[in-house]
């Protein structure tokens, strides 16, 4: 059986586009961010948009909606850019039914754009695999009423409730599809919360995986020397879901001398709730693909105190770089009791005791740091492939 693939953005795509053509699964891949090999040439800032291991002839792209989304973003026109961004999706998942309808494959989609190419009544027995990116927006719901008295002036529009309407365009998605494929544990735990025990058979955990194309090191990550400061690194978007003020709190009770944090990815929160510890932090700001595994090769552990995630890359991307890991458990699968330090619920109370048992013990800084390289192997493309293999396998044994 061979699938349509389909992602109007980026997230993880072009990696699953890969493993599918690499084993000869792959139909198409439709994008909407995909520039040819000649505009790459000429704008190298986009190249990383796409991947010359996915043979050009199989990928469709059209949609021009998300350049004019992602443009609008950035000039700060948030709720323009959610309306081209519906727009756009409900106008690509028309001509992906149409296809899917027309040459009769599978259908691989992504959270917020597949309901309405799954609800079509023409692909009534076909496979349609959702790949949920994010936990059960419920969830969060749950969690930011919690968080508004708490951290009131941490919030902002990218930490405020999700909308009923994207609830219902997820639980369409969730209702069409055969399959619901989760990075984590944690993104199948919400969504079983939330729908109920008959959505169990539909739901699968395929963890996903670093380009270790980009994020590798050929020789074991050096030694923390004993009087070293601990330097300690956040990527990630600056926001109260991802647990920023827990982190910069706890840190702020750690000996200055004894670690750094430098924080890295956009600001989501207001300047004047930031601003209380800039002379304990650096902020190098939005960091491109190509300078990350530099970035993580100067620090010795990633810090991702989330409260809400699907499965953060960046774990991964940051293990193959030789860094321990200290996370919570909803930031994905990332730590394991070797290569770091898993937290339930962020706290500050919490993740000021991982870090300081760290500063304390470099020895098990650097145990962890091995192993975490050690174990790198088992996120990279290779697996990631084998795994999705083994789960179109299970698919056309059920057929």
């Amino acid at each position: 059986m061979k699938v349509g693939l389909f992602h109007p953005g980026t997230q993880h795509s072009r990696q699953t586009a890969r493993a599918l053509a690499e084993l000869d699964r792959l139909a198409w891949f439709a994008t909407s961010i995909y520039p040819s090999a000649g505009i790459a040439r000429r704008w190298p800032a986009i190249a990383h948009f796409r991947d010359p291991s996915v043979p050009d002839h199989l990928v469709r792209s059209f949609g021009g909606e998300e350049w004019v989304e992602r443009l609008v973003a950035r000039l700060g026109l948030k709720s323009l850019a959610r309306r081209v961004d519906r727009f756009g999706n409900r106008r690509f998942a028309r001509r992906i039914a149409d296809a899917a309808a027309r040459e009769g494959v599978g259908l691989w989609g992504y959270d917020g754009s597949s309901a309405a190419a799954f609800a079509d009544p023409r692909l009534g027995g076909a496979v349609k695999v959702l790949d949920r990116t994010i936990a059960d927006w419920r969830s969060w719901n749950d969690i930011a009423d919690r968080l508004q008295d708490r951290w009131p002036d941490w919030i902002t529009g990218a930490d405020l409730k999700v909308p009923e309407t994207r609830i219902a365009t997820d639980r369409q998605e969730y209702e069409g599809a055969t399959h619901i494929l989760c990075g984590a544990p944690f993104v199948a735990q919400t969504i079983a919360e939330h729908e109920g025990s008959d959505i169990q058979a539909k739901l699968r955990v395929l963890p996903y995986a670093h380009d270790d194309r980009l994020f590798r090191m050929e020789e074991e990550p050096s030694s923390v020397e004993a009087k070293e400061p601990i330097r300690f690194l956040f990527v990630g978007q600056l926001s109260l879901r991802k647990g920023l003020p827990i982190l910069l709190e706890a840190f702020a009770r750690l000996p200055a001398a004894r670690a750094r944090l430098t924080l890295a990815g956009d600001v989501m929160v207001r300047d004047a709730a930031l601003a209380r510890y800039t002379d304990r932090v650096e902020y190098v700001g939005r960091v491109s693909r190509s300078a990350m595994p530099d970035l993580m090769r100067r620090h010795h552990v990633l810090v991702l105190p989330s409260w809400f995630e699907g499965s953060a890359i960046t774990l991964l991307e940051a293990r193959a770089m030789g860094l321990a890991i200290v996370q919570t458990a909803a930031a994905g699968r990332g730590a394991d009791a070797d290569s770091g330090i898993v937290i339930g619920e962020p706290d500050v109370d919490g993740l000021e005791d991982a870090l300081a048992v760290l500063l304390d013990d470099p020895d098990r800084v650097n145990a962890m740091r091995k192993a975490a390289w050690l174990g790198a192997h088992e996120h990279t493309h290779a697996a990631y492939t084998r795994d999705i293999g083994a789960f179109l396998e299970t698919l056309s044994s059920e057929r």
